[in-house]
Parts: structure tokens; sequence; C-alpha cells
């Protein structure tokens, strides 16, 4: 009995104690772990709940601050002062906001002249632009993909185009608008065919922010897409338009963009 204890019963003992003791220390190990993950994705997102509070908090200051810049610039009845108020309304403000505080400069009798006339003009020229977006009609469902241009009698019949033209660019992009407009129209468009304006102020927002020459079309309308740059091309010949594909998933619809 000696021989079985000293020889078999104490080194299985032994193992059995070495066993549990990597046991317990890998279930402590497993817990610790967890616990740490916890505490982490507990850090992690209490910071983010106070950046969202401090994201909020910056949001309110900056308001307050641009709303005493705007009352400030009222007061002191200076033109470059009340330029540099309706500047910081323009591009710091969020909707709906923006607008009413623009709109104080226009009512306001201490607004010099100059700076009424021009913050009238941007919300006119925003006016129309809204008005004019409000027309299209989003698509319920996606269209089938149209049929390439040689195949139909008119390829634009039954299809609505606007040629922006960006204010910052001026009378010639306004007159290359107008020149493809034509160009349609003489090739049987009978939809909604139209030349309109992009306000600084809307190609300054997401969304827009347009450089150059551009077509944003739907991701089955490349066939026409490809036939209007073809087009424009040709009647503006110093442009190169660039193909977009847009998410507005409007049917029938393209939009052309001239803001060199």
């Amino acid at each position: 009995m000696g021989d079985f204890i000293k020889n078999v019963l104490a080194p299985f003992s032994a193992v059995a104690a070495a066993l549990l003791a990597a046991w317990v220390n890998y279930s402590v190990s497993q817990v610790k772990n967890q616990i740490e993950l916890r505490q982490q994705q507990v850090q992690e997102k209490l910071n983010t709940l106070i950046t969202e509070r401090n994201v909020r908090k910056l949001d309110e200051d900056l308001t307050f601050r641009v709303y005493d810049a705007v009352m400030a610039s009222l007061k002191s009845n200076d033109e470059k002062h009340q330029q540099a108020a309706t500047a910081l309304v323009d591009n710091m403000v969020s909707e709906p906001l923006r607008t009413k505080l623009l709109l104080v400069f226009g009512a306001s009798q201490t607004t010099v002249p100059e700076v009424r006339q021009a913050v009238e003009k941007v919300l006119k020229y925003e006016q129309k632009f809204n008005m004019e977006s409000a027309t299209l009609q989003q698509a319920a469902a996606p269209e089938p993909a149209a049929a390439p241009p040689a195949t139909r009698a008119s390829p634009w019949s039954d299809w609505d185009v606007d040629i922006f033209w960006c204010e910052r660019s001026g009378d010639s992009a306004r007159a290359s608008a107008d020149a493809i407009v034509d160009a349609l129209s003489q090739r049987g468009a009978k939809g909604r065919i139209r030349a309109r304006l992009l306000p600084n102020s809307i190609n300054a927002k997401s969304g827009y922010r347009v450089d150059g020459y551009a077509i944003r079309r739907d991701a089955n309308e490349a066939a026409q897409a490809d036939a209007l740059k073809e087009l424009a091309q040709r009647v503006v010949p110093s442009s190169q338009f660039e193909i977009v594909t847009s998410n507005q998933a409007t049917r029938s619809y393209l939009s052309a963009f001239i803001c060199p």
C-alpha cells in the first residue's frame, strides 16, 4: 500500500492538482478578459456619448457666436462687417436657421443697401432653384434600362433634362446651357428640358459642389447619358463632360452641369 501511494497515487494527485490549477487559472483569465472587454466597450460608449455631447455643445456655441456676430454687424451699420457676418451665416449655420438669419438682414433697417441686395439675390435664387427642383418626380421603382438612342425615333421624346449652369461661371456658361437645350429641342425632345441656374450658395452644399462639366444619371441610364454627353460636347466644343452615377432614382431624367 505504501508503494502504491508513493508510486501511483501521489503522482496522480500531483498531476490532478496541476490540471486543476491550470483550469482555474484559465477560467480566471477568461473571466478577466471578459471583464476587460466589457470595460472597454463601456468606455468606448462613454467616449462616444461625451464626443456627441461636445459636438452638440460646439454647435450650440457656434450658433450663438454667429447670432452675436449678426446682431453686432447690424448695430455697426458697417458694410464690411455685415458682409463678414452674412458669410458666416451662409457657411457655418445649418437650415432652417441659416435662411432665417439671412432674412434678418433683408428685414433690418440698419442693413446697408449693398448687403441687403446681395442677401435678397441669394434668397431669390435659392427659392427659384427649390421651386424648380420640387417639380422632379421621384421614381417609385427602378425603370427598365433605356433602349439605345439609335433604336428610337427620338431618343429624347420622353425624357426630362436639366442643364445647370453655375452662377460663378457667368454668362458664357448660361449661353452654353441654352445652346444644349436648343439642340435637344431640335432633336425632338418633348419632355421638360430646362436651362437652370445653380446658385453659388446651393453649389456649396453637400451633394453638389460641382466643378467643371458633369452629367449625372441613374445606374440604368448609361446609354442615354452617353448620348447626352456626345451631343453636349458637340454643342460646346471646349467641354469634356464626366458621367457620374447618381443615387436620386429619378425616372427618365438626366442632369448636366456647366461649371467651368
